[in-house]
């Protein structure tokens, strides 16, 4: 009887299992996508003040109020220096309340230990810049024919 019901019903209990891990590791993807796009990286900040730049700001403000509730958290990059670290998470925090308009109403700011994934479009643009200038003139094989082509003799 147990091998009729273990035939009669076998994928179903393994599906169950299977789809559970799916369901998981897609979850902790999304999840890790979410907090990689909430993240202020260096290039959000400026070098010397480690005050928000105008993307950064307008970032920050886009977490503050579109961002879905779920994922509604700041993460701020830390820095090599942990005084830049400590200033960038005031500033953050103060503008973020100033946007939510008071400090209970406003998400929680983190700091986080990441760096920026992908390349400066800055960096793109120069080397794309010195690639085309490398690229040497075209040289096609040019053989006149009719009454440009000279004289056989």
């Amino acid at each position: 009887m147990h091998k009729y019901h273990r035939a009669h019903y076998w994928p179903y209990p393994y599906m169950c299992d299977d789809r559970s891990v799916i369901r998981q590791v897609v979850q902790q993807q999304s999840d890790n996508g979410w907090m990689n796009y909430t993240t202020l990286y260096d290039y959000h900040f400026d070098a010397s003040t480690q005050e928000l730049n105008q993307a950064g700001r307008l970032k920050l403000q886009w977490i503050a109020l579109y961002s879905p509730e779920r994922y509604r958290t700041a993460y701020v990059a830390a820095s090599l220096d942990p005084r830049d670290s400590e200033i960038r998470l005031a500033n953050t925090t103060s503008l973020i309340a100033t946007i939510c308009g008071s400090e209970d109403a406003a998400p929680p700011v983190m700091l986080r230990r990441a760096q920026s994934i992908g390349t400066p479009a800055e960096e793109v643009y120069l080397i794309r810049g010195a690639y085309l200038l490398s690229t040497p003139a075209p040289r096609l094989p040019y053989q006149a024919y009719g009454a440009d082509a000279p004289e056989a003799e």
